[in-house]
């Protein structure tokens, strides 16, 4: 323990120093770097996969759309964001101030930590880190102990690229975490759950840092009597089971409509034989559980309600079958934390403001998906409900396009990031004005008197 105390603080003084120099702030520097790191991916590639692969059980195909595939285009998308950030950007005068010139400075906060979870260890490492380092910062990454083997290749890509005092990376337990919290970062970006996201509040409150949680929740999907079920069917179980339902935006819960309900169930099986084949379990390309604890938990669930679907597992090799449940308890601990696993909790519906009413009375999810064919329904459903993102007739994928923003809301988060919003979120945006001197306007200056006062009422 005081080993790692020592080896952090170190790692910090170091940092600090080094940000004090401000190279991090050069766009030259930054974009060197990045192509830099691009290349280096695209070199360790099938390492990546395979470490995924040994991991999560993930395909060489699912890994990287998944995770590579993203970090790529987010890297590209960065490189072109520092060219045009780094330079002021122009903003309108307004009256008072027409004759200057209002400018906003992106200045880099200085020295990040960013937290990783394991079920995305390349993508969710990576992807803040690339938004970190486009805006200027150092950055201390802290990777999941769950996620051993991609570990070993983030940390061989990183210190081939950066030199310790621009970025550091650490591994290990709460320990580890509680080490980093205590340090005077100025900046905490934490992907996890909420618990660990208010521990990383109140560690940053101790310093006044900034704090970016990427957290998670129990997010709904909605299927509406009008929806197109084989299309629908097919999407859900696509969301559902990417990395084996081990996803902050998986669908979570199901509220199906009365009438399509069989049809759906009977669509959802079809669409993961046809995905996976008879035997799944032996399926390479079919995910795992991370670890023996998750899966204990995840077989624990099973008794909430009743199986309708699946509902098999193996804990040796941590497979666990795509599983549909019914005749749940909303206050059993299957509809009261985030299930982080392929087990959908089923329900059924008449009215749409009866859904919309139960997913308001809870905790704000990350994503909400909602499938209709009905434009003001789902005009309704995006206007009356809050959520950190949603997708009609879609599962996942507006995570895909880094020109919206992926965040939480509440309990799902706090901040968000990807693109542009990324540099936003490691940047401060400070404003400049720069007033000319050649005109100085009296009107802002006493005495006012009373016509004035009228006088300026009429135009301001």
């Amino acid at each position: 323990m005081e080993e790692n105390k020592t080896i952090i603080e170190n790692t910090i003084a170091a940092q600090k120093e080094f940000f004090g120099k401000g190279k991090t702030r050069s766009a030259e520097y930054k974009i060197w770097h990045l192509k830099m790191l691009y290349k280096s991916i695209i070199q360790h590639e099938q390492d990546i996969a395979n470490a995924l692969h040994k991991d999560l059980h993930k395909s060489e195909y699912e890994a990287y759309i998944t995770e590579i595939g993203l970090v790529k285009s987010e890297i590209k998308q960065q490189i072109k964001l520092c060219k045009k950030y780094t330079k002021p950007q122009r903003v309108c005068p307004t009256l008072f101030v027409i004759n200057a010139k209002s400018k906003i400075y992106y200045e880099p906060y200085g020295l990040t930590l960013i937290v990783t979870p394991w079920n995305y260890p390349f993508q969710l490492a990576l992807m803040p880190l690339v938004g970190a380092i486009a805006a200027g910062n150092c950055v201390v990454l802290k990777l999941s102990p769950d996620s051993t083997q991609t570990n070993k290749v983030i940390k061989q890509i990183l210190e081939e690229v950066f030199n310790p005092e621009y970025v550091s990376v650490f591994e290990g337990h709460r320990d580890v975490n509680t080490l980093l919290f205590a340090q005077p970062f100025d900046h905490i970006f934490l992907t996890g759950s909420p618990e660990l996201g208010k521990i990383a509040m109140e560690a940053a409150a101790k310093h006044l840092a900034k704090v970016t949680l990427e957290l998670g929740g129990k997010s709904p999907c909605i299927i509406d009597k009008d929806a197109n079920i084989e299309i629908a069917t097919k999407r859900v179980a696509f969301g559902k089971v990417v990395n084996s339902g081990q996803t902050c935006i998986a669908p979570d819960y199901i509220f199906v409509h009365n009438n399509v309900k069989q049809k759906f169930i009977e669509q959802f099986k079809e669409n993961i034989s046809t995905f996976y084949g008879k035997d799944i379990q032996h399926n390479t390309e079919y995910p795992h559980i991370v670890s023996d604890k998750a899966m204990l938990r995840l077989v624990n669930l099973l008794s909430c309600g009743d199986v309708i679907y699946g509902g098999t597992y193996d804990k040796e090799s941590r497979f666990f079958h795509p599983t549909l449940i019914e005749n749940v308890p909303l206050d059993s601990e299957l509809m009261q934390k985030e299930i982080f696993g392929p087990i959908f909790p089923i329900y059924t519906f008449e009215d749409i403001d009866e859904v919309i009413g139960f997913i308001n009375s809870r905790k704000k999810p990350l994503a909400l998906y909602y499938f209709t064919e009905n434009k003001k329904r789902a005009e309704k459903m995006v206007r009356e409900t809050s959520s950190g993102g949603v997708c009609i007739n879609d599962t996942l994928m507006h995570i895909v396009n880094h020109n919206l923003p992926f965040g939480g809301v509440q309990n799902s988060g706090l901040g968000n990031y990807h693109g542009e919003f990324s540099y936003s979120t490691f940047s401060h945006q400070k404003a400049v004005l720069h007033t000319s001197t050649t005109i100085d306007f009296f009107i802002k200056y006493p005495p006012f008197g009373k016509n004035r006062t009228k006088w300026i009422k009429k135009i301001f």
